[in-house]
């Protein structure tokens, strides 16, 4: 998806981008595959919070551990060449690295307020974001993360379903499954998004 704030160009040069960036977009397809395996992590973490309650907690704070993994997993599947230009690989890792500051607070709260863990997480998650959205020049990015910082906040504060992980975490994973669906349609179109008609 376009970002709006962007003129739309008569040639892609105009816009100041490499060329080397684009095509790590369509490389990786757009990171797609790490919003689908973060959208598992999500859904699967709402089933878990329904059929075994008392492992939701646990499933939160250790069970986005394996998002890279699976995520790594996907993108075989989708052929994507995530390693094809280091710079920008580094700069993925580098983002994903901020979802980490949740974690600490998530083990400090697990025992007084394991309530507010879906809403924490989603915050940080929706930060991580805002940067992949920069990377790729994909608006969905920054709308997805937008969701799940506004979503998060608002569950943190016991505005919205208070105290449901499955409403929570099944949010949040319905917006990175919708996110990863956009983002991989426009990841081999980045370029022509901006380029007038």
């Amino acid at each position: 998806m376009r970002i709006p704030f962007l003129p739309k160009v008569n040639d892609i040069d105009e816009l100041g981008v490499e060329d080397a960036r684009f095509r790590f977009t369509s490389d990786t397809r757009g990171g797609s595959a790490f919003l689908l395996a973060g959208s598992v992590f999500w859904l699967t973490g709402a089933l878990v919070a329904v059929m075994a309650p008392d492992l939701r907690v646990t499933a939160i704070i250790y069970g986005g551990l394996l998002v890279p993994f699976l995520g790594f997993g996907i993108a075989r599947l989708q052929r994507a060449r995530l390693f094809s230009h280091p710079g920008y690989a580094a700069l993925v890792t580098f983002a994903t690295m901020t979802e980490l500051a949740a974690l600490p607070v998530m083990i400090f709260l697990r025992n007084d307020r394991p309530e507010a863990l879906p809403g924490i997480l989603m915050i940080a998650d929706g930060a991580h974001l805002l940067i992949l959205m920069w990377l790729h020049m994909d608006f969905t990015y920054f709308l997805a993360g937008y969701a799940k910082a506004l979503l998060g906040t608002l569950f943190l504060f016991d505005v919205i379903a208070p105290g449901s992980y499955p409403w929570q975490m099944a949010a949040s994973g319905a917006i990175s499954l919708a996110a990863a669906l956009f983002v991989w349609r426009d990841s081999s179109r980045t370029p022509s998004l901006y380029l007038k008609a």
